[in-house]
């Protein structure tokens, strides 16, 4: 299962990622 945590983990990382852009983009 420790296979499973770090794929969740860099899922997590993707998808803060992806609402860190979209709370960027109406500054634009």
């Amino acid at each position: 299962m420790d296979i499973f945590k770090e794929e969740k983990k860099r899922f997590m990382m993707e998808v803060n990622k992806f609402l860190l852009q979209l709370l960027m983009l109406p500054c634009y």
